[in-house]
């Protein structure tokens, strides 16, 4: 294991690399050129400590669709308000749509909406560091270097986010049982059509902020830094590489796999494009693979049991290599299911590769999740070196062991 002063030095590397990708590359939207600039950055980076240069691949993203869920289904909501005058069949259809967008993208993450939009180029870059034995098992340590559109909600009232949050889901399935309901009513004989429709066009002016909140929940002038998320787990990957490098270090039986996968906060676009091109290429020995996403706060280092809104179970076993690392540190790292959100842990899981995601972020969530308040001077290096003194316990255990079989506490 390290000493106290290589742990130390990987913090600041990866404070240090985080300021300058932000400063000269720009903002970094999924298939943005500040996006593609920084992982040019980051393939160079690994280049330095990898085996040979490391690969660069590009992919098509429809960038703004998932992106745009909140404003497609705020336009749709507000037309089938206000379409709702015009055929209470015209508004059951829209607020229908409306809901089934929202499921799609956000509940399923299915690339529904990716026709409607024009494709634009990311990029997955790949590193890798032999053994200095045979490979018997690989260890892929993933992260994203995008940044998502700021969320105007969250950063104008990060008190009150979560209840608008989901009340505004909640509301978007309640604006289209209110119009499913009201058309039953009327076509029932005990009832006065005119007087159903009346009180049902009354009622659903109350979903009319719900309408308005999806328009302006995403600012498309302003791009969050993206210091925690991600760029904390990106060099702090990167770091990793660099460490064995400096130091000499190779695992004994266990290929060291770098990937930088794009377009995360895309609706996970990179890591799936890569499970869909690669899976093949990890089914020659046993492969895990770990997430970091947003190494911020240490008091919240949790390990993600279920991902994608709680539908993705990551595997047992990698989850408790984390736990048993953690604990060789000196840390009791606790289990979290994720109901909101995923990572891109959950592609890789749902392909059938063992993974997990090592997570480190206030869930409420944080006042400077998705907003320009996620700049690299609100990084926290303490956390950072804890995060990586994990994660070098976690594969010095998986080298010797690989995955072991049991059940989670």
């Amino acid at each position: 294991m390290p000493n106290s002063h290589c742990l130390d030095e990987l913090a600041t590397y990866v404070l240090e690399k985080t300021r300058q990708v932000i400063e000269s590359c720009g903002p970094r939207p999924p298939g943005s050129e500040g996006e593609a600039k920084a992982q040019h950055l980051i393939r160079a980076e690994l280049g330095c400590w990898t085996d040979g240069a490391a690969g660069i691949e590009s992919f098509p993203v429809a960038a703004k669709a998932f992106l745009s869920v909140p404003l497609v289904t705020g336009i749709l909501l507000a037309a089938a308000l206000a379409g709702y005058w015009l055929s209470p069949w015209l508004a059951v259809v829209l607020s229908g749509m409306a809901v089934t967008v929202a499921l799609m993208e956000f509940l399923f993450y299915k690339q529904f909406l990716d026709v409607l939009f024009p494709k634009r180029t990311s990029y997955n870059v790949l590193g890798v560091q032999k053994p200095s034995g045979d490979v018997k098992r690989r260890l892929v340590l993933n992260a994203h270097p995008d940044a998502a559109h700021e969320w105007t909600l969250l950063y104008r009232f990060p008190r009150v986010f979560p209840l608008l949050l989901y009340a505004s889901m909640v509301c978007l399935g309640a604006a289209f049982s209110l119009h499913l309901i009201g058309l039953v009513l009327m076509g029932w004989s005990v009832f006065e059509p005119g007087k159903v429709r009346g009180v049902i066009g009354v009622l659903q002016l109350a979903f009319v902020p719900t309408a308005l909140l999806g328009i302006a929940y995403t600012s498309w002038r302003h791009v969050s830094p993206g210091a925690n998320d991600d760029l904390s787990g990106v060099f702090a990957v990167t770091g990793l590489a660099r460490y064995f490098r400096q130091a000499g270090l190779r695992m004994e039986q266990t290929e060291l796999v770098y990937l930088i996968t794009g377009s995360e906060e895309a609706g996970l676009r990179g890591a799936k494009s890569y499970v869909r091109r690669h899976k093949y290429q990890w089914q020659d020995v046993e492969t895990a693979v770990i997430t970091l996403d947003t190494i911020r706060d240490l008091p919240h280092l949790r390990i993600l049991r279920r991902d994608q809104n709680g539908l993705v179970p990551h595997d047992p076993r990698v989850c408790r290599l984390l736990q048993v690392a953690g604990r060789r540190c000196g840390l009791q790292i606790g289990f979290v299911n994720t109901f909101l959100g995923a990572t891109d842990a959950a592609a890789f899981s749902k392909a059938g590769i063992p993974s997990a995601a090592l997570c480190a972020m206030d869930p409420h969530p944080a006042a400077y999740y998705h907003n320009r308040r996620d700049n690299w001077d609100n990084m926290d290096p303490v956390c950072i070196r804890k995060t990586a003194e994990v994660l070098l316990a976690a594969i010095h255990e998986y080298d010797i062991h690989g995955l072991a079989e049991g059940e989670l506490p």
